[in-house]
């Protein structure tokens, strides 16, 4: 439960406010690059909402986005987690494995 806690403390200081977006900033950081349609079926979400959540995290710095032609010729929007988002997991990662007391 005290790892809980601290997390979800952890995510509100970097203003991630919900466990969603906490999920989705996960997500970013272990697949660089995905696509939205990708991480719209990874979360079990639509692409709409996807789309909404990353726009927020844009607009804190945590994440940024690139538009790429694919191999069919399709654009895709490729999501990537920004270096400040990275520091931010793995200070709660080492909080959590290397808790003060």
């Amino acid at each position: 439960m005290r790892h809980l806690i601290l997390a979800t403390e952890l995510f509100r200081r970097a203003n991630i406010t919900t466990m969603y977006r906490a999920s989705l900033c996960m997500s970013l950081a272990c697949k660089p690059g995905i696509t939205t349609m990708q991480l719209a079926s990874l979360l079990q979400t639509s692409r709409e909402s996807i789309r909404v959540a990353v726009r927020h995290l844009e607009k804190i710095k945590l994440a940024r986005t690139e538009r790429v032609l694919n191999a069919k010729g399709f654009v895709e929007t490729k999501i990537y987690a920004t270096p400040y988002l990275t520091d931010v997991l793995s200070e709660i990662k080492h909080e959590i494995t290397y808790p003060s007391v």
